[in-house]
């Protein structure tokens, strides 16, 4: 109705979108919304219509098979967004899809870029737009990208980033979202792995401790025990015995804490390692050792 007062324009995109938007029975192909919309926005090129018919080309994109038909839809996605943008710039939600985009595209510069312009342009809104929580999650993937055991820091950096954005966007809403719960986690968890990766210790520590403390962050408590092991065995090597058995009772603890495991560790890993930790404790008490009163 909105589309039919506006003349000759309106009576004649109305007409091409029918079939795809308006009918009783709404064709559902992609390929048709998007044919549909080019014709429409050749007509009249509606800010409107540039963002839906990016958004058809994402769903392309996903239901491509080939690398190179979804590389294809997700640059014509972004060449839409930036399009809606230019006739209405003010917007956040363009940028931020875009820079999503740009994201899983692995564009990391261009994709900053856009972040940076969605959060501005959102101001305090992230209940609205979640700028702060997409970029987060695009640091998160970045991250997990630049990971190398042997040059930790280019992936330590911009997990600190993610987590930095994500209590940015934890402390920007006003209620919780289930996504939002699943990113924060496995960011400060992927954090504690990249300082544990760059010999900061106690850095992971506090990372999976405070993963620990949030929701369905019980799966921390096996990384924690993991790395207290580890602490424990270098202890021992160097001939600390009251100061590694403190940390084998510490380890033992987080990990007998554990109820949920994390992605790749199965109940026999779990149950192997309490055994050795259990026997391990055992043969220093057995040697009369005392446990150290204090450890990290």
């Amino acid at each position: 109705l909105i589309l039919l007062n506006f003349g000759w324009q309106g009576t004649q995109v109305t007409r091409i979108l029918w079939a795809t938007y308006f009918s009783k029975k709404p064709l559902t192909a992609t390929d048709s919304k998007i044919d549909a919309l080019s014709e429409a926005i050749r007509l009249w090129p509606l800010s409107s219509f540039y963002q839906d018919r990016a958004l058809n080309y994402q769903t392309l994109s996903t239901l491509a098979e080939a690398a190179k038909e979804q590389q294809e839809a997700d640059e014509a996605a972004v060449k839409d967004y930036l399009e809606a943008a230019r006739i209405h710039p003010y917007e956040p939600s363009l940028a931020i899809n875009r820079a999503n985009l740009l994201s899983k595209m692995q564009k990391d510069t261009e994709a900053e870029e856009a972040f940076a312009l969605g959060l501005r342009l959102q101001g305090g809104m992230e209940p609205g737009f979640r700028g702060h929580l997409s970029l987060a999650n695009h640091f998160m993937r970045k991250g997990l990208r630049l990971f190398n055991p042997d040059t930790p820091i280019p992936a330590l950096n911009s997990l600190e980033q993610a987590a930095a954005e994500v209590e940015t966007a934890v402390a920007q809403m006003h209620w919780k979202i289930e996504d939002m719960l699943d990113s924060r986690l496995s960011i400060h968890e992927s954090l504690g792995a990249a300082r544990e990766a760059s010999d900061d210790r106690v850095g992971a520590m506090e990372s999976y401790r405070f993963a620990m403390a949030l929701q369905d962050g019980n799966r921390s408590h096996y990384r924690a025990g993991i790395l207290t092991g580890k602490m424990a065995a270098e202890a021992w090597s160097s001939r600390r015995p009251s100061e590694a058995l403190a940390y084998f009772i510490k380890a033992r603890g987080y990990i007998a804490a554990t109820r949920e495991l994390p992605p790749g560790v199965t109940s026999t890993n779990r149950a192997e390692y309490l055994a050795y930790l259990d026997q391990t404790i055992a043969f220093l008490k057995g040697a009369n050792i005392q446990p150290a009163a204090e450890t990290q």
